[in-house]
């Protein structure tokens, strides 16, 4: 398949401080409903959960945003309702414990160190999930140090090659039913990092180390594998001469998935890491295309930590991803790029959400000031890629910005790394 060169930047944004009242551009404009500060800082935000059935496009809601969950920096889980107000507060209650709530916000896990020894040598923890309203769901023993939480409360677990340590790779998956049970335990298998949940729980997706040559990672293989949540292997892609996978995403409708990967040094000795691509696939595993990009390689922050933004429309048709200074646009049943807008210098480009049928695509980015208060922008544009809207929200120093679109693009939640805040677009 041709290989399209499109140079794409992937990021990490910077906080804000909201000043609504600066002059918005466009017929669309943003009605701030509450807004809420976290003095710690922010680690994790779930993705928003709807509160009623509206109109349906291939079986898909477009309601508006009900749940919404946050985790902050000192480990603290808090549950807003939509008047803002906290519903439910899950916390670490001693040492060598930590939580974590599914990408849904409708389950949160506390896993705790009952032997340090025993965990150095093993990697395993105790983990207890409860739901969203704050009832114990079932506690087990044994369960790996990583432990993702489905979207229906299944548990996927792996374990850190150096448990409590820094690690390159993990080592072995284990897979829990909603009820706790262990389903299935794989032991032969490295995986490099990067997973994804589908929507429904149906789909875990991973990245497999088939080999690694040499310590420069020339050589080594990985494979994206497809499992159901079982345990069992649907199907799986081997790419040759690649360094680690950093992000994947799930369409809601299970008909395709994007991954953001890097190859070795040696690819691009004028750069400071190896290249970096897309990948777009179908359901059944065959690859529609591969991009060229250079996304930014970051390890902290809300965004830095996925190293590279990507965002499928609800219906799974198109894909938005960001780079430095632009934002590109695809079909992603035929894995063509349909357009692109450059934003020019200075501004840095960092987060994109898209609405139902990508009616409405929400762009965050800064105009970048080295060592100063940068401004911070909020851009929507239609799917022709016409600029509707662009709002100057403020200055900040620090922070990352996320931004989550309703489905039926009436809403907007905007995380920060200090506040969140939830608008309505009218």
């Amino acid at each position: 398949m041709e290989r399209r060169i499109i140079g794409i930047v992937f990021g990490i944004m910077v906080a804000v401080s909201t000043i609504w009242a600066e002059e918005q551009k466009g017929t669309l404009t943003l009605e701030p409903i509450w807004e809420k500060e976290f003095e710690d800082g922010l680690r994790e935000v779930c993705e928003l959960e709807p509160t009623s059935v509206g109109t349906k496009t291939r079986g898909l809601a477009e309601p508006s945003f009900s749940l919404k969950a946050v985790e902050t920096g000192n480990g603290v889980i808090k549950f807003f309702n939509e008047e803002g107000k906290v519903s439910l507060k899950v916390k670490k209650e001693r040492e060598n414990e930590w939580v974590g709530i599914s990408k849904n916000g409708k389950y949160v896990k506390i896993q705790a160190i009952n032997d340090p020894k025993a965990y150095y040598k093993t990697g395993e923890t105790t983990l207890e999930l409860k739901d969203h309203k704050g009832n114990t769901l079932y506690k087990i023993d044994g369960v790996p140090d990583c432990a993702e939480i489905s979207p229906n409360g299944a548990i996927v677990a792996t374990c850190p090659s150096f448990p409590g340590h820094i690690s390159d790779y993990y080592i072995g998956l284990s897979f829990y039913s909603p009820s706790g049970s262990l389903t299935k335990r794989i032991d032969n298998i490295k995986l490099s990092g990067a997973s994804a949940f589908s929507k429904d729980g149906s789909l875990y997706v991973t990245a497999s180390i088939l080999e690694k040559r040499d310590e420069s990672f020339k050589g080594r293989k990985n494979s994206l594998v497809v499992f159901n949540t079982k345990g069992e292997e649907l199907w799986r892609y081997n790419i040759d001469n690649m360094v680690k996978f950093y992000n994947i995403k799930i369409s809601d409708d299970k008909r395709f998935i994007a991954v953001c990967s890097r190859g070795p040094q040696e690819d691009n000795p004028e750069g400071h890491h190896g290249p970096s691509y897309l990948h777009i696939f179908n359901k059944e595993g065959n690859l529609l295309g591969t991009y060229s990009v250079e996304f930014r390689y970051e390890t902290t922050g809300i965004l830095g930590r996925r190293k590279g933004y990507l965002s499928f429309s609800p219906e799974g048709d198109y894909l938005a991803t960001t780079d430095y200074r632009n934002l590109y646009f695809f079909d992603t049943n035929r894995g063509e790029l349909l357009w692109s807008h450059s934003f020019g210098f200075p501004f840095c480009i960092y987060s994109v959400s898209l609405s139902s049928d990508a009616k409405l695509i929400a762009v965050g980015g800064i105009y970048e000031v080295p060592n100063a208060r940068s401004d911070r922008y909020i851009w929507l544009f239609d799917k022709s890629g016409n600029k509707i809207m662009e709002k100057n929200i403020g200055k900040s120093y620090t922070g990352d910005v996320i931004l989550n679109l309703s489905p039926d693009g009436k809403q907007l939640f905007m995380t920060t790394y200090e506040k969140t805040v939830f608008f309505n677009l009218k």
